[in-house]
């Protein structure tokens, strides 16, 4: 019966894995948790929590994206908050949505790390005085 079977099915038994093998995977992993923390190239993340709070937390979230028209699930939005991360089709319909609520999405009140507020530049208003 064993002659029945073609060679490139049967299971190959002479197949060691290299030495440091787990040394690699401990690096491979090592390298997507820091993917999905955004620390990658020492990029600032964004604070997600506060991003999906900001719309009534994840099922408010997926519900209010549901009525544009866009399919997503809760776990979706769930997953955004576990990983740490929203890609960016998904923060572009975010920034729609708020703008449309006439509550403009300013990614930089999200950014991790970074000053509540970034200076813009204003007119002074004039004095009567002057």
């Amino acid at each position: 019966m064993a002659g029945l079977i073609p060679q490139s099915y049967r299971r190959d038994t002479d197949y060691q894995r290299p030495p440091d093998w787990h040394q690699r995977l401990a690096d491979g992993r090592a390298r997507e948790a820091a993917m999905a923390a955004g620390l990658r190239r020492g990029c600032r993340p964004l604070d997600v929590d506060a991003l999906i709070k900001r719309f009534g937390g994840p099922t408010q979230t997926a519900r209010r994206l549901q009525r544009r028209g866009l399919q997503v699930t809760v776990k979706t939005v769930q997953k955004w908050r576990e990983r740490g991360r929203v890609s960016s089709d998904w923060l572009g319909e975010l920034a729609l949505m708020a703008a449309e609520e006439r509550r403009p999405l300013r990614l930089e009140d999200y950014v991790v790390g970074a000053p509540h507020r970034v200076a813009r530049k204003t007119k002074k208003p004039k004095s009567l005085l002057d």
